[in-house]
């Protein structure tokens, strides 16, 4: 996980979180991250079983690596984010969500 603030940020500052698709890692957002630290704190997530995360990814299905998100967002005591999302990582996520921005994805 990589975590970009904009300068100046604020704690209540609007958070978007970036979600790689199958077989990516957090590097697929490297050239986006820097423009979305400008407005948002940004957080590019490793999924279960990719890039520097963990290599046990449960039963690997769609919901558990939601929940995997959500945990992650609950975690951080964010209760509404921006989510940045390709292939995989537009999948079935949260209803937290302030606005969905995938590519690739089937909403």
């Amino acid at each position: 996980m990589r975590r970009r603030p904009p300068p100046g940020c604020a704690p209540t500052s609007t958070t978007s979180a970036t979600v790689h698709g199958y077989g990516g890692d957090n590097n697929s957002w490297l050239f986006v991250q820097e423009p979305l630290a400008a407005r948002h704190t940004v957080y590019a997530l490793d999924l279960p079983g990719h890039g520097e995360s963990g290599k046990e990814v449960g039963d690997g299905s769609l919901a558990s690596l939601a929940a995997v998100v959500t945990d992650f967002l609950d975690a951080l005591g964010i209760e509404r984010a921006h989510l940045v999302g390709h292939s995989l990582g537009g999948g079935r996520w949260s209803r937290r969500w302030r606005r969905r921005y995938l590519t690739g994805s089937v909403p």
